[in-house]
């Protein structure tokens, strides 16, 4: 076993290398990915020994002559910001190739070489014997003598239009003054496609692919240089490859021209070509790759305009794989969104609360504890297949103990474009959630979170730009995944939170002077028992929205006499709003977000009924950890000099909290930012101020929302040391 001391002395003298092979790169796929170089073998070199050394070994054990191969090494260009191939000096020692700062590839305190070797093409790629084993040596390119400013190596690549693939067809050694079709006349990439093409794995290529002419190589094949996995640029294939800006280590990919159509002779004759359709020749008959091949199922199969751009679907537009520029667009902008589809009617739950009527710590119905005779005789019932193995959110088990009527959140993870725009999104999501909008007109509303749980606004409103897309939507939400084992960055799925409008936005709505609310009808209990969205004039009353709720009332719920409207907000009561008071006065009005901004609409059997010297007073709760209010508040009359313990006891009746809960709550008087627990025996206004409040204190029922909270508004200061 090698000591600690010994084994970091030897990596300050040696250095690890990977030792890669031509057949090895053509083993690659796709798009030039470094984590997925494969390697024939690891070695350890020290870092004052010559890669004339390291040839010499490679020589004896592939059998091969040392004259014929060439060393390149993986290193990092910091004016591009790329990773490629650099071609080794036989003279030069191993430390002058070790990188001076950190690359994507490369940790400097553990130094590793990935280095390619590459023998002349008078052999077999995946033998490295001979093609011709009596051919003189004299006549074999001595890749020995390589020399950087008249030979370049290229990573060749190509591009199946039909199966939208790319496949490695080797390294390709071309010097700085040859075009680069001189690989398709040379019969190069023909010979380095058989494999392929008896593998099947790419499709046929018609027989004029496979002239060896310059015209038939100059009309029939396109090439692109593989800058990065985003950037693809195209490439002359007429032009030398010095003029075309290409040095060794450079990723090019061929394909069959997408456009036959256009007659091709020089680079800027192709610029100022405008041929009309009468013009165009007949299209020769080989593979154009229209077929939709990774597009969305959600989007319809189109046919392509004039222009070559797919036209617009009933639902999104379809983008089609051409070439491999297409293929590099699609997959940068192919992203997962994980949807979920909320019910204009779900209640609201701010910080995890739900006002159902439970206080303490709440279980779903299907953890309902069974009898003891049951438990004894071992009749219990078997969980729910459904959510069998399923963590249920504080949130979900809060809605579903809701004695309100809608339908539970529904997820869905969809494949959409980046490019869409977000009436595209939301025709996808209507589509797939088998709404009923009409075609063009979905009547969604995008937000970032649950609309009834947060207060951002939606993302689509009238007033944002509807032009923007879906990637404006990634790009403000900043989501960015975690680090991949290639040094780049996966990015998360997308999350969209959806619901469903009753009415049309826009001219439906907005251009017609109404303003859209959502009034949520609370019971005796302090419960939400229903929802509605209704429509009021923007300069109405607080009496119109009265008049509308009424409208909605469910004899179920038995909320009866005349109503009163009240807005919380945090826990507290905003405003108690009179019926005379204008709706633009109102805090919810015109907040984009209607279902947080909502107002609270319950009888009201106080106003007119309360006895002379009573007041209306508000109890809020309040957690006993962080003093931090939240629920609902509740309105109660109160006789001057009422006892504490008369105030509680009411207030349990009417909240109808369990013995067992209620038993740890306590009745606090606020004034002047001076607590006081009441005792029972104590009268609630025994210290007469102006500003008193009073407040039940507990535990929060969802304390990891409430600390969640605690953190946005209390953010801790952080002192560094410098």
């Amino acid at each position: 076993r090698v000591g600690p001391r010994k084994e970091k002395l030897e990596q300050q003298l040696k250095i690890k290398i990977r030792l890669v092979f031509e057949r090895d790169i053509c083993k690659m796929t796709g798009f030039w990915d470094l984590a997925e170089i494969p390697y024939h073998q690891a070695m350890k070199m020290g870092r004052e020994q010559q890669v004339s050394e390291l040839a010499n070994d490679i020589a004896a054990m592939m059998e091969v002559n040392a004259e014929h191969i060439s060393l390149f090494s993986l290193q990092y260009r910091s004016n591009s910001r790329q990773v490629r191939f650099m071609q080794m000096p036989r003279a030069s020692p191993f430390r002058a190739h070790i990188p001076t700062f950190s690359a994507p590839h490369f940790d400097t305190s553990d130094p590793l070489l990935v280095v390619l070797c590459v023998a002349a093409r008078a052999y077999d790629v995946q033998t490295l014997k001979l093609i011709q084993p009596t051919q003189n040596p004299k006549n074999i390119d001595k890749l020995a003598e390589w020399v950087d400013d008249k030979v370049i190596l290229l990573v060749v690549k190509y591009f199946c239009i039909t199966s939208k693939k790319i496949v490695t067809l080797g390294c390709h050694y071309i010097n700085q003054s040859a075009p680069l079709k001189s690989m398709i006349t040379s019969g190069w990439v023909n010979e380095r496609l058989q494999p392929y093409l008896v593998g099947k794995e790419v499709s046929p290529l018609p027989a004029e692919a496979m002239s060896a002419t310059d015209q038939v190589a100059f009309q029939m094949w396109d090439c692109w240089e593989e800058f990065n996995e985003r950037d693809i640029q195209p490439r002359d294939v007429t032009r030398a490859v010095m003029k075309e800006q290409l040095w060794t280590g450079d990723v090019v990919v061929w394909q069959l021209t997408n456009n036959p159509v256009l007659p091709k002779t020089t680079k800027e004759e192709r610029l100022e070509a405008n041929l009309t359709v009468d013009e165009v020749p007949t299209v020769p008959e080989y593979p154009t790759g229209k077929a939709e091949v990774g597009v969305p199922a959600s989007a319809p199969n189109r046919a392509p305009d004039d222009n070559g751009i797919e036209v617009e679907g009933e639902v999104a537009p379809v983008y089609p794989i051409n070439t491999v520029q297409d293929l590099s667009a699609h997959i940068a902008n192919a992203v997962d969104v994980l949807v979920t589809l909320h019910d204009p009617r779900q209640p609201l739950c701010v910080d995890g609360i739900v006002s159902n009527g439970v206080w303490g710590p709440q279980r779903p119905p299907s953890a309902a504890t069974p009898s003891p005779t049951a438990a004894k005789k071992g009749e219990i019932a078997p969980a729910s297949p459904t959510n069998a193995g399923k963590d249920e959110r504080p949130e979900e088990v809060a809605l579903s103990l809701s004695p309100a009527e809608f339908d539970q959140p529904q997820e869905k993870e969809l494949k959409m474009d980046l490019r869409w725009r977000v009436n595209h999104v939301t025709a996808t999501i209507a589509k797939e959630f088998n709404l009923r909008s009409p075609p063009g007109e979905a009547r969604l509303w995008l937000f970032r979170a649950a609309p009834a749980s947060n207060c951002e606004e939606p993302l689509n409103t009238p007033g944002r730009r509807m032009e923007s897309t879906l990637k404006d939507l990634q790009r403000n939400a900043s989501y960015l995944g975690p680090i991949a084992s290639g040094g780049g960055r996966k990015p998360a799925p997308l999350t969209l939170h959806a619901v469903e409008l009753p009415f049309q936005p826009g001219p439906e709505v907005f251009d017609r002077g109404l303003c859209p609310l959502c009034i949520r009808f609370f019971d005796s209990r302090v419960r939400e028992v229903g929802s509605k969205i209704i429509t009021v004039p923007s300069t109405g009353l607080v009496e119109d929205i009265i008049k509308e709720a009424s409208k909605h009332l469910n004899p179920a719920w038995d909320i009866k006499g005349p109503l009163r409207v009240l807005e919380t907000l945090e826990g507290l009561l905003h405003k108690h709003y009179r019926p005379d008071t204008p709706i633009t006065t109102m805090t919810c009005f015109h907040r984009p977000n209607i279902f947080y901004h909502s107002l609270r609409v319950e009888a009201d059997p106080d106003t007119n009924s309360m006895p002379e010297g009573h007041v209306l007073l508000e109890i809020y709760h309040c957690d006993r950890a962080s003093q931090q209010a939240f629920a609902q508040p509740l309105l109660l009359p109160v006789a001057p000099g009422e006892k504490s313990g008369s105030i509680k006891k009411r207030c349990k009746d009417k909240l109808q909290v369990p013995d067992s809960e209620f038993k740890s709550w306590r009745l606090v008087r606020m004034a002047r930012n001076t607590r006081t627990h009441l005792k029972d025996d104590e009268a609630w206004d025994a210290e007469p101020l102006a500003d008193a409040k009073l407040y039940l204190e507990h535990v929060h029922p969802n304390p990891t929302s409430n600390l969640a909270r605690q953190s946005r508004y209390n953010k801790p200061l952080t002192i560094k040391a410098g």
